[in-house]
């Protein structure tokens, strides 16, 4: 329990700054070094949990580089990656949703883009 609570989403915020330190935006390509960083830190954040986090889900995505505004509600149903590309404005409530700034490209490659919503959104 400690581990899960405690040590495991601390363990991942350092793996993903350790692995990825920010990320960027542009095309990637697959199977590269930044492609097998990126996937690295995606299984991370699937075996490790948000642990104390999960009542402060803002804090956590912001120690993972998400630029967070004040009074955002974030469910414990919505799912977030690639931090350091999401704006998320103030008194924004992001519910059951999946808020990732990738796709896969025809051309062999993965496309990072940033993600803006602005302030008192809803996102379900």
């Amino acid at each position: 329990r400690f581990f899960m609570g405690i040590a495991s989403p601390l363990l991942f915020i350092i793996a993903k700054w350790t692995l990825v330190g920010t990320y960027k935006e542009g095309q990637h390509v697959i199977f590269g070094s930044a492609y097998l960083r990126w996937w690295t830190v995606n299984v991370l954040h699937v075996i490790l949990s948000r642990g104390l986090f999960q009542q402060n889900l803002p804090l956590f995505y912001r120690l993972l580089g998400a630029k967070i505004g004040a009074n955002v509600g974030i469910s414990e149903d919505a799912k977030l990656s690639e931090f350091d590309l999401l704006r998320i404005g103030a008194g924004t409530a992001l519910d059951n949703c999946t808020l990732r700034p990738f796709c896969m490209s025809t051309n062999g490659c993965f496309t990072l883009r940033n993600i803006e919503l602005g302030q008192d959104c809803s996102v379900a």
